[in-house]
């Protein structure tokens, strides 16, 4: 099938034996029965569909839409509103509006004050422009923002069902015949204009307990009152293999393709519609029925719990029906109304298994297999259809993580306190055990997880940053600023975009030293260029050096022993050697004796974590004591590159610093040449005393050795140029003495670079 197909601009062009295909082959997918084919119209809009059975609940196909407007704003844009009919809100409004003793939150007292002194002036012109600014204001703060997004296809349950009531019995006329108490429930019942009544008792243990009694055709029905929490209502869903609608879905849905917000000229006159809309749905019917969506707990649709019918016009009760009116509250109570509602809907993909069929043997290499976010809904249907199963524990991880990208953080919970209580010190556990604890706001218990799991790797910067978080809540600034500089080395743009959240007034992440200044000395060694040359020795010896710390910190020792220990090792042992014989890191211009003797223990502790990683071939059987070595090199590497940043700027990046031989006399040939004036050989040799200046006294990189030369090239040809009517034949003796002394410079402070790439411009 093509996929195209199952959008609604191209599906409303197919044929009808086109459409019935498409429907019969998404009912097979789904393991659902067409009941019937339908074709459904409101507000200038239809679709022909069909009615599916899914074991006695009706689903209809709902075509997806690309680039459709939603929310309030797109019912203004579409500039087709009733003019009538939003003069009548308007007056309705100001009837609220003008209210004495009015105090509620929907209401500006200074424009109720405003309002009301320009009708007191008969400035009724002014009075409409702000009643209506004071109407679309609250519109506007009580409805979707405008939007331009995609839906796609879905099959949508036709009616919402109540999630707090849930059936207990049925009873007979004649059970309700013979019992005083039922038969007096049924009279209170026919006497009201209701078909149910509520009743509430509490228990001698203080216990309160709700129940419903509906009128049936056969007797009464007892439903018991759940108050079921948000999270737990779309868990329940999820793991039966469905979805509740998000926000987008549900608006699209309930509209039926209309960007009208008042579709309804029925909603001022109070009258719900029995009607299905134009995609076959049976939604926002009833004030009492509000329904949940997933993209918020406290935000419903469909329903106010009569709000305005009770608090502002028995004219408006209805208003809050519409597709955009979003209802916002903490809670709703079950007297007045029969409690939440929520229907089902699954996103149609038919490259996608619905329901998988999961035994305990495959379970696990079901979840491995599809391990992607696509996926989720299903592995966690997977999961719950299987009674006791028996998780991998690698495999209980993974759905640690896809509880938390979903919002179930009860359920990741659940399995973090079975494994806690089994003492698991797994440090990936350990993490996701902190993360979850700290999302249900136990902070103590979360820092207590987060820092055993750094204790048993040190390595993770998600500790750090959640522990950061949490010495913030403390206030324990001291230790904040040192989980910030862990987070800083392992993960720099995530620390130095935290800084601005924990410390708003500014502070630094750490002070300057010689650890921050290796990092500095790095990235001005690599620094791209754009020609591609070659790093001589010594920048390879900083470029080797800095990746190895890099790996061990981010990665740990057993990636040195796969990565760099191959080919690197030898070259690195010889670094090391390097840096402890040399004279700089002795020198107390840089650390004090107490500092030096300090530092060389740390930077021997990491030369000797290496050399014990010589000797490790098998890493699977050596995984904790590779851990520990890395928990130990995390520890002291901020001595290694100190030393390591004191000696490699100080050599200027060769062995030891190296003077210019003073006994090559620079053009020499030039000034024995009488073809030459004197004045062009002083012009060239100051170029080149530049030239070794730059190189003794700076730490360059390759590609800015050959820029500095480049220039000298650029200046040289420039010289020629300027002197060339005079020079004559000396020209080539000018290009052979600059050619000759720049290679003895090469050669002298041992740069690898090549003479004919040297002098590129004089090629």
């Amino acid at each position: 099938m093509n996929k195209k197909n199952l959008y609604k601009n191209n599906y409303d062009k197919l044929d009808i034996l086109d459409k019935q295909n498409i429907l019969n082959e998404i009912a097979a997918h789904y393991g659902f029965t067409v009941k019937k084919y339908a074709e459904f119209e409101k507000n200038g809009i239809s679709l022909y569909t069909a009615v599916f059975d899914d074991k006695g609940t009706e689903f209809v196909f709902i075509p997806g839409a690309k680039n459709i407007s939603l929310g309030w704003k797109a019912a203004l844009c579409s500039k087709k509103e009733d003019a009538f009919l939003m003069e009548q809100i308007k007056d309705i409004f100001l009837d609220y509006f003008l209210m004495p003793d009015n105090n509620s939150d929907i209401v500006n007292i200074n424009n109720r004050q405003q309002l009301q002194k320009l009708l007191d002036k008969e400035d009724y012109k002014q009075a409409d422009i702000l009643l209506s600014k004071m109407v679309y204001d609250f519109i506007d703060e009580h409805t979707s923002f405008l939007r331009r997004i995609d839906v796609e296809p879905m099959l949508m349950e036709r009616k919402s069902n109540s999630i707090n009531w849930v059936f207990v019995k049925e009873i007979s006329s004649k059970t309700i015949a013979d019992s005083p108490t039922y038969f007096k429930i049924y009279q209170e019942i026919i006497k009201s204009s209701k078909s149910f009544i509520i009743k509430q008792n509490i228990s001698k243990s203080g216990t309160k307990k709700i129940q419903k009694f509906e009128i049936t055709e056969h007797g009464l029905n007892v439903y018991k009152y759940i108050d079921m929490p948000y999270e737990e209502i779309l868990f329940n869903y999820t793991s039966e293999g469905y979805s509740i609608p998000n926000r987008n879905q549900w608006e699209y849905a309930a509209s039926g393709g209309c960007s009208l917000f008042l579709q309804n000229n029925d909603i001022l006159l109070n009258k719900h519609s029995s009607l299905p809309n134009a995609f076959g749905l049976y939604i926002a019917d009833n004030i009492y029925k509000p329904e949940i969506i997933s993209d918020d707990k406290y935000t419903y649709k469909a329903g106010d719990n009569g709000y305005f019918q009770k608090y502002i016009s028995k004219k408006l009760s209805s208003f809050s029906l519409n597709p955009f009116y979003n209802v916002t509250s903490n809670f709703f109570e079950y007297t007045d109304n029969n409690g939440l509602y929520a229907r089902k809907v699954i996103t149609v993909d038919l490259k996608k298994q619905f329901k998988p069929e999961i035994t305990k043997k495959n379970l696990n290499k079901y979840i491995t297999e599809n391990m992607s976010e696509n996926n989720f809904d299903n592995i966690i249907y997977a999961v719950n259809s299987v009674k006791n199963p028996d998780i991998s524990f690698k495999n209980v991880l993974k759905i640690i993580n896809i509880y938390h990208s979903k919002g179930f953080i009860n359920k990741a919970y659940e399995l973090v306190e079975k494994y806690i209580n089994e003492g698991q010190n797994n440090p990936e556990f350990l993490y996701l055990a902190g993360f979850t604890v700290f999302r249900l706001q136990d902070y103590e218990k979360s820092e207590y997880l987060l820092k055993r799991a750094v204790f048993l790797r040190r390595n993770m910067p998600e500790c750090y940053q959640l522990l950061s978080y949490i010495y913030q809540k403390q206030n324990n600034r001291e230790e904040m600023e040192k989980a910030l500089h862990n987070l800083y080395v392992l993960a720099p743009d995530v620390a130095e975009s935290m800084i601005h959240i924990l410390m708003p007034n500014g502070a630094a992440l750490y002070d300057m030293d010689y650890e921050d200044l290796w990092g500095r000395l790095v990235l001005s060694l690599t620094k791209q260029d754009k020609e591609k040359v070659n790093l001589y020795t010594i920048t390879s010896e900083v470029i080797l050096l800095d990746s190895t710390i890099k790996l061990i910190i981010h990665k740990g020792v057993a990636h040195y022993i796969k990565y760099i220990k191959p080919t690197g090792s030898k070259y690195l042992m010889e670094i090391f050697d390097k840096i402890e014989n040399s004279s700089y890191i002795k020198d107390e211009t840089y650390l004090s004796k107490n500092d030096y003797n300090q530092a060389l223990e740390e930077f021997n502790a990491c030369k000797n974590i290496i050399y014990e990683a010589e000797n490790i071939t098998d890493l699977k059987a050596n995984k904790d004591y590779l851990q520990d070595l890395t928990n130990n090199f995390f520890d002291y590497f901020p001595a290694l590159m100190s030393l390591a940043y004191i000696h490699y700027s100080n050599c200027r990046l060769f062995e030891a610093e190296k003077l210019f031989d003073e006994n090559y006399a620079l053009c020499a040939t030039l000034y024995k040449s009488k073809e030459i004036p004197i004045q062009i050989a002083d012009k060239i040799r100051v170029l080149l005393e530049n030239f070794i200046l730059s190189i003794t006294m700076n730490i360059l990189s390759y590609g800015q050795i050959q820029h500095s030369i480049d220039n000298i090239i650029e200046e040289v040809n420039n010289i020629k140029e300027d002197y060339s009517p005079k020079i004559n034949q000396g020209i080539l003796a000018i290009e052979l003495s600059v050619t000759k002394d720049i290679k003895y410079i090469l050669n002298w402070f041992n740069i690898n670079i090549e003479l004919k790439d040297a002098m590129r411009k004089n090629n």
